[in-house]
């Protein structure tokens, strides 16, 4: 199992990004390591560049702009990213293939139990796809 994964969370409300951090800290035995956490794109987006090896955990719904949109900023500057967009909704087969094609490595739903969570982000980092549906 790879060792010390580091993460910026772009995710939109304090108490849930609070909470997600946390919970990763806790649930990942030190094998991640959450560099950023912010509910601003631009703040995720100069931590990407100054950590391109991250893992992105992003909201699909934030307050300035959608995930999308940060999502195909990022990609846009390097199509390799490790990109996770959270949602709150059950996606579809459809939405789950245009996601794929937006270079986004996996769409995970927020009620997943944290072991579940923290198994899932080592996969994208060793470059699995993962879109449960």
């Amino acid at each position: 199992m790879p060792v010390d994964i580091q993460l910026i969370l772009l995710i939109r409300h304090d108490l849930y990004r609070i909470g997600l951090q946390e919970i990763l800290n806790e649930c990942s035995c030190g094998q991640l390591n959450v560099v950023t956490a912010t509910g601003v794109a631009s703040v995720a987006l100069q931590s990407f560049a100054a950590n391109p090896e991250s893992v992105i955990i992003i909201n699909a719904k934030l307050a300035e702009e959608s995930g999308i949109e940060v999502t195909k900023r990022i990609v846009a500057h390097d199509k390799e990213a490790r990109i996770i967009v959270m949602t709150d909704t059950k996606i579809s087969e459809r939405y789950a293939v245009g996601l794929k094609s937006m270079g986004i490595r996996g769409c995970l739903h927020e009620d997943m139990e944290p072991n579940d969570f923290v198994e899932a982000i080592i996969k994208v980092y060793e470059g699995e796809i993962l879109f449960p549906l």
